[in-house]
């Protein structure tokens, strides 16, 4: 489930042991349904991210600001790359094409050159 801007913050720079704020609280400050957190801290919680203890409240277990940063990483690149599939599908470009641009985008044009002049034919 993707969390709303500013939660990666709200939530990455805890420390295993801090506790959270409540679902109430989360729900008011992004204007969200309290269903809406509530389905987040347990989603949270099964990937063992977060420890619910009943009357105390929902604290960190450790490792949180990775995982959402891992989460968002996949989600963006997972997005830039549909992107490129459909721009290469509309401009009709063969995964050749695309690939040597990917390259050139990612080392440069020179280093591209070069790795073509070395590459197998």
């Amino acid at each position: 489930m993707p969390l709303p801007g500013g939660a990666i913050d709200q939530f990455g720079n805890r420390h295993e042991g801090d506790a959270l704020p409540s679902v109430r609280q989360v729900a008011a400050d992004f204007q969200l349904n309290p269903m809406t957190v509530s389905k987040a801290y347990q989603e949270l919680a099964d990937e063992q991210l977060i420890e619910k203890r009943r009357g105390l409240g929902v604290y960190v277990t450790g490792g949180v600001r990775e995982a959402l940063l891992r989460s968002e990483r996949e989600r963006l690149l997972r997005e830039d790359l549909m992107f490129i599939r459909d721009g290469r599908i509309v401009l009709d470009a063969s995964m050749d094409e695309v690939g040597e641009r990917f390259v050139e985008v990612i080392v440069g044009p020179d280093k591209a050159d070069a790795a073509r002049a070395q590459a197998p034919r």
